[in-house]
């Protein structure tokens, strides 16, 4: 019988495409595997530096690539102003620039306005404290805009701004019984940020299903905040359950 002719093994190349590029790595700054923002409600408001490594340490022990944090402190009601506030970012930035972790900082938490702000901007509706329409029509020029403007000048000025992913403007942000003020409030908020930090993504801060415009199902303010609002990215607080579908 005739020996069959051996034929020629494939090569490498003939396996396998060759690889392609990988994407850039997320504004978070960590690559594909790691994409993990870990909450930490009060986590700039601890007064040792101690507490400060355990957290960053725990944070990059879940494996995330950043911390999301609140400017404004409703768990021991510390009343720093925006200064205060910059330079612990700073403080705690050598202990999250070895773990690759970063902070996304919402600039008021909605539970606890910025020191010094007008009695009637927030209070109690559906159940907890929180900002209200005055707020978001005017009175967020006032104390907001000062306390925001002096945390992002000390973090500036503190050499810090490299462990920020992002500032939020606010914490679960939702104008329910005037939505259209919403728009206004972030279109403006946005520019003011802007002109302390020029480089650092913006995100809204918005919470879950039918906040901003309460069961209005194709709502225009939802497509303006998710099409064409001047905002980098989201955290969308979806734990709102609407319905089977």
């Amino acid at each position: 019988t005739a020996t069959p002719t051996p034929t020629a093994s494939p090569t490498p190349q003939s396996l396998a495409p060759s690889p392609t590029p990988s994407p850039p790595s997320p504004s978070l700054g960590q690559g594909q595997e790691r994409f993990l923002l870990v909450n930490q409600h009060g986590g700039l408001f601890y007064e040792s530096d101690a507490d400060l490594q355990e957290n960053a340490a725990y944070a990059a022990w879940l494996g995330a690539s950043a911390i999301r944090v609140f400017a404004t402190d409703s768990n021991t009601h510390k009343p720093w102003d925006g200064k205060r506030v910059g330079r612990q970012i700073v403080r705690w930035a050598p202990h999250l620039r070895p773990r690759r972790l970063k902070l996304v900082v919402a600039l008021v938490n909605n539970h606890r306005p910025v020191p010094g702000e007008a009695p009637d901007s927030a209070g109690w509706v559906e159940g907890f404290f929180q900002l209200l329409p005055p707020f978001y029509q005017d009175r967020w020029k006032g104390p907001y805009l000062r306390f925001a403007d002096d945390l992002i000048t000390a973090v500036r000025e503190g050499g810090a701004t490299d462990v920020i992913a992002a500032w939020e403007v606010g914490n679960e942000l939702h104008t329910p019984q005037t939505p259209m003020a919403f728009q206004v409030f972030l279109q403006s908020a946005v520019t003011e940020v802007r002109k302390v930090d020029a480089m650092t993504p913006i995100w809204p801060g918005t919470m879950g299903g039918h906040h901003l415009q309460p069961w209005v199902v194709r709502s225009p303010l939802a497509r303006w905040l998710y099409c064409e609002a001047p905002v980098d990215a989201y955290t969308l607080h979806a734990y709102d359950w609407l319905s089977g579908d």
